[in-house]
């Protein structure tokens, strides 16, 4: 176990940026555009998506500034930084590098980039409602050439990545006792709204593969036979 404070605080805040990238529509429905009605649990999962991306990343920057204002404590700002956000009296060494913090942090990271290389590679057809545009056209380039709903596969790994960050022993929720607070709640609940929002991606990527079928037909049939996987290549 290393101990990078800096180098930790900096990886926090990559992660932080990737979770809310990841989140955030890159474009939107348009009124001549066809949308799939979600039904409720469509909607739940995407007021719950807009909650978590606040809550996440909040607690990524708390993380980013307790880390800081434990490398200059003599400070005022450190003091009331660590008053404010650390329950806990005993030194914390947060700033270690634990094994679960760098694969968590590393999956938020990496995943964040695949899922800004399918916003590119799709364009104005990506958007976070099942929409058929005016326009649109089946897209078979980029990672979409490896299986049928890359971004779905990233976002879920994004989430898990995330999810680990918070298992994390030498993390600010754990050593600042957090769990006890809001916070701690605000985690439970996460870990709900995780299982919720990828049953959700998993069902939305069958309803996109009906809805491409039934517009594109001989042309989505063919696609499906050269890229038979959904989500994991060779697997699933």
């Amino acid at each position: 176990m290393m101990q990078h404070p800096l180098l930790k605080a900096a990886l926090t805040g990559f992660s932080a940026v990737g979770y809310w990238y990841s989140l955030t529509p890159p474009s939107y429905p348009s009124s001549r555009d066809k949308l799939h009605v979600d039904g409720i649990f469509g909607f739940v999962a995407h007021g719950l998506s807009i909650a978590s991306k606040t809550a996440v990343v909040a607690s990524l920057l708390c993380q980013i500034a307790v880390i800081v204002a434990l490398q200059y404590p003599g400070s005022v700002q450190s003091s009331q930084v660590l008053i404010r956000l650390c329950h806990s009296a005993e030194p914390l060494p947060i700033g270690f590098m634990s094994p679960l913090f760098v694969i968590g942090s590393s999956l938020v990271i990496s995943m964040a980039l695949v899922r800004a290389w399918c916003f590119h590679t799709l364009g104005n057809l990506f958007t976070f409602q099942i929409t058929i545009r005016h326009d649109h056209r089946l897209i078979r380039t980029g990672p979409y050439a490896f299986v049928r709903h890359p971004a779905y596969t990233a976002l879920i790994l994004v989430i898990i990545g995330v999810n680990i960050m918070s298992l994390d022993r030498k993390g600010w929720i754990r050593q600042c006792d957090m769990m006890g607070t809001q916070v701690g709640w605000w985690v439970e609940a996460f870990l709900v709204l995780c299982v919720f929002s990828i049953v959700s991606m998993v069902r939305r990527g069958e309803i996109e593969d009906e809805r491409l079928k039934k517009i594109f037909n001989e042309e989505w049939l063919a696609y499906s036979r050269d890229v038979p996987w959904k989500f994991i290549p060779g697997i699933l």
